[in-house]
């Protein structure tokens, strides 16, 4: 297994793992070789090529919906039935602070009787911030 970081504001394009051997010992189709992602990438955040193996990164990637994300590239061969072998690449995903705070509500209305003192609480308001 592999594990690396990418920061969520990681431009599209960037290139994850640049290529990928996989050998097969055996002869003709049987021996070709072709890379696939064959899970983790349900979000559609990566490509493979399928000769070499380059990964690379087609959407951005967001840490508050996907914090850490399992790639599973497979090497399969040509044969018939056909071979495999999978690696596991763990990619975190790093906080850029892309989220404005938010109060809960976008108005509060309260009352309060004349004679509170002052410096009395009234009332309490709530936001949050999803970075």
């Amino acid at each position: 297994p592999f594990t690396l970081t990418l920061s969520e504001d990681t431009a599209p394009g960037y290139e994850i793992l640049t290529g990928a051997f996989a050998n097969d010992t055996d002869f003709g189709s049987n021996a070709e070789v072709t890379f696939v992602l064959i899970s983790g990438n349900s979000g559609g955040e990566f490509a493979v090529n399928g000769t070499t193996g380059r990964i690379t990164l087609v959407k951005q990637l967001d840490r508050e919906t996907r914090p850490a994300i399992s790639l599973v590239l497979a090497a399969q061969d040509g044969g018939r039935p056909q071979r495999q072998d999978t690696v596991t690449i763990t990619i975190n995903v790093t906080d850029v602070n892309d989220n404005a705070p938010r109060f809960l509500s976008s108005s509060y209305d309260e009352s309060t009787p004349e004679n509170t003192p002052p410096g009395s609480p009234i009332t309490t308001v709530t936001a949050m911030d999803p970075d």
